[in-house]
C-alpha cells in the first residue's frame, strides 16, 4: 500500500509474521487441548498485543475517509451544515473498522463511530479536532478487540461483491466531489467549477482540433496499419530534433550539412554575447549552438549509416 511503502515495511517485518504465525499454532493446540474442559481457556478471551503500526494506519485511514466524505458533501445540499457534523465521523469509523478487521484480530463499528461523533459534535468549533477524534476512536477500537473466531472462509464470489460495492461507494464519493464541491483556479485568480470547466473545454477550438486529429489518426490505422502510423507519428513528433533545430537556424526541411553550417555561423556571430548585448541574446545563442550540435549528430548519424 500507499504506492510501495506498504510492501518494503512488510519486508522488515516478516520475522514478526513468522512469530505470529507460531503464537496461532501454538494458541490453535492449547485451544484444542482445554476446550473439552473449559472455553474461558481459549485464545478467543486473549487480548491481542498492541500494534502500534495497525493504531497509526486507523488514524491515517480513518482521517482519509473523513475528508472524502466531507468533500463529497455538496455545498447547496439541504441540512449542509448538519451533515457535514454528522456524516464526516462516519468515515473515521469506516476507516478505523477496515484497517482493525485485517489478519486476526477483530474490532466493533460502533463504539468508534460513537467515540468520533461524540468529539465532532462537542467540540466541532476546535481547529484540528478531526485527527482527535480519529485517536480516541483508534484508541476505543484497539481496547475493544479481540481474536477473530475461525469459520469458514467466504467465498470468491461474495468477497468480489465486497470490494465491488467498496469501489462503487469510494466512487460515488469521489464523483460526488469532482461535480459539486471541485474547483480549478485561472491565472486571473478567479475559481470556476470542474465541470463547468470540462464543458468549455470539449467547446473550445482546441479540442475540436484534437478530436480531428485523433479522427485522422483513426482513419490512417484502419488503412495502412500500425507500423506504418507509428512511422508518421515518430516523425511527426519530432524525436530527434531535426525540424525543430531546423526552425531556430531559419532553414527549411531538407536543407544540406552546408546550409546548416552557413546559417549556424551567421547567426552565432550576431548573437553571440560579446557582441551582442541585447536582453536575450545569450539565450538566443545557446538555442542556436544547441541547434547546430543536434543537426550534425543527425548528419554523422546519416553518413554512418550509408557506409
Amino acid at each position: 500500500g500507499l504506492f510501495g511503502v506498504g510492501l518494503v515495511r512488510d519486508l522488515f517485518r516478516l520475522p514478526e509474521y513468522v512469530e505470529e504465525t507460531k503464537e496461532e499454532e501454538e494458541e490453535e493446540n492449547e485451544d484444542q487441548k482445554h476446550r473439552k474442559a473449559s472455553k474461558k481457556d481459549s485464545k478467543l478471551k486473549k487480548i491481542p498485543r498492541f500494534s502500534f503500526a495497525r493504531f497509526v494506519g486507523q488514524i491515517i485511514f480513518g482521517l482519509w475517509y473523513r475528508n472524502l466524505v466531507y468533500a463529497a458533501i455538496p455545498e447547496n445540499f439541504p441540512l449542509v451544515n448538519a451533515c457535514t457534523i454528522l456524516l464526516p465521523p462516519i468515515g473515521i469509523a469506516i476507516g478505523i473498522y477496515l484497517v482493525g478487521n485485517v489478519g486476526r484480530q477483530k474490532g466493533g463499528f460502533l463504539w468508534p463511530l460513537v467515540v468520533s461523533m461524540a468529539i465532532e459534535v462537542i467540540f466541532q468549533e476546535t481547529e484540528g479536532i478531526s485527527f482527535w477524534a480519529a485517536v480516541a476512536a483508534s484508541g476505543v477500537f484497539n481496547w475493544k478487540r479481540e481474536y477473530r473466531v475461525k469459520s469458514k472462509p467466504r467465498s470468491f464470489c461474495a468477497r468480489a461483491a465486497i470490494v465491488f460495492v467498496g469501489m462503487c461507494v469510494v466512487s460515488l464519493l469521489v464523483g460526488s466531489y469532482l461535480y459539486h464541491n471541485c474547483e480549478i483556479e485561472t491565472e486571473d485568480g478567479e475559481k470556476i467549477k470542474l465541470r463547468d470547466a470540462i464543458v468549455n473545454i470539449l467547446n473550445s477550438p482546441a479540442w475540436k482540433e484534437f478530436t480531428e486529429a485523433m479522427g485522422i489518426l483513426y482513419q490512417r490505422l484502419r488503412h495502412h496499419g500500425f507500423e506504418e502510423t507509428f512511422k508518421t507519428f515518430i516523425n511527426l513528433a519530432d524525436v530527434e530534433g531535426e525540424a525543430r533545430s531546423l526552425e531556430v537556424l531559419g532553414l527549411e526541411k531538407g536543407a544540406s550539412e552546408a546550409d546548416v553550417r552557413r546559417a549556424y555561423k551567421k547567426l552565432a556571430v550576431k548573437y553571440h554575447p560579446d557582441k551582442n548585448r541585447e536582453e536575450g541574446a545569450a539565450e538566443r545563442f545557446m538555442q542556436i549552438q544547441k541547434a547546430y550540435e543536434t543537426l550534425t549528430k543527425i548528419f554523422r548519424a546519416r553518413k554512418e549509416r550509408e557506409g
